[in-house]
Formats: structure tokens, sequence, C-alpha cells
């Protein structure tokens, strides 16, 4: 039932979640996502969280976000080349996909293409408190705090499990 449902009972312990500092490049981004499955069976993660070298939480690294980062620089100068293509532009399109610019790009650090932490809930906090968070921050991962210290992660694919099963039983 959703409105006894808490955080702590849907969260991915911090441990066991994939992780990186800032530092890191897109590249080893790339590895750490392709390998990452929380059980087995599972489809990889498509979301890293970045800290600093302090072990707080920076941010979170998404797929698109790193596809974001591999877009070449001439690009990201003016409009998007995601949205040129988009408009029907293949030309352009055409032009984002140059190996040589994407492979450069590959070496930038993650910090320049993660999100920056938006919310947090508190481990104790109702898993609908959490729903409401990850609506209006659009983020795919809430940080779950016990106190000052990351406990661990709450998904939006976990809280929408738990929140349609009540709903579809009803």
């Amino acid at each position: 039932m959703t409105d006894k449902s808490l955080v702590k009972d849907v969260m991915v312990a911090i441990t066991d979640f994939p992780h990186m500092p800032y530092w890191f490049s897109l590249r080893q981004a790339i590895t750490i996502m392709k390998l990452s499955k929380l059980e087995e069976g599972q489809s990889p993660v498509r979301v890293i969280l970045v800290f600093d070298e302090k072990y707080q939480l920076l941010g979170h690294l998404r797929a698109e976000d790193i596809l974001r980062g591999l877009e070449p620089r001439y690009l990201s100068q003016g409009a998007k080349g995601f949205e040129w293509a988009s408009a029907g532009n293949e030309e352009l399109a055409a032009l984002w996909s140059d190996p040589k610019a994407s492979k450069e790009a590959a070496d930038s650090p993650v910090k320049d293409a993660m999100a920056p932490v938006k919310a947090t809930v508190k481990v104790t906090d109702p898993i609908t408190r959490a729903a409401c968070l990850l609506i209006e921050t659009g983020a795919p991962v809430l940080a779950a705090m016990d106190g000052n210290k990351i406990a661990g992660i709450v998904r939006l694919d976990d809280v929408f499990d738990v929140i349609t099963s009540t709903v579809t039983s009803l």
C-alpha cells in the first residue's frame, strides 16, 4: 500500500548503485554504464551517481547526458544537433556522427555533462513524497538521506512499480 510505503522500503543501497568521481571521463562513464546491473537479468542501469573527493553527491549522469556530452562542440555553440536532426535536417545530423570529434569529447570529464542534485528525500519519507519530487524535478533518481549521510537511491522505476501496483489492484 503506497500510503504506508516508505523510501527505505524501495531504495537501492548506495553501495549497490553505480557511481564515479566527477573527474572521470565520459569514456569511463560509458564503460561503467554498460557493465552496471543491480541484479542478474536486469537491463543495465542508465544512471550513474557523481561524487566529489569527500564522497558528497554532486549529481547524476544519464545516458542522455553522455550523448549530449559526445556531441561535437561546434554543434553545441549554436542550435543543438539533436534539435536540428529532429527538425529534419539530416545533413547536420550527419555532422554529429563525426567519429573524431566524438572520440575527443569522450575524454571530457563527467562534471561537464552531469545534472546537479535538485532534491533529496529522507529514508523515512513516504514513497508518495519521492514520487512528487521525481515528477517535479524530472530526475530519474533521488538520493535517500539518513541524517546528513546518503543511504541509498530511490529510482523512478521502483516508485512507479509500487504506486501502479496499488492502483491496478483496486
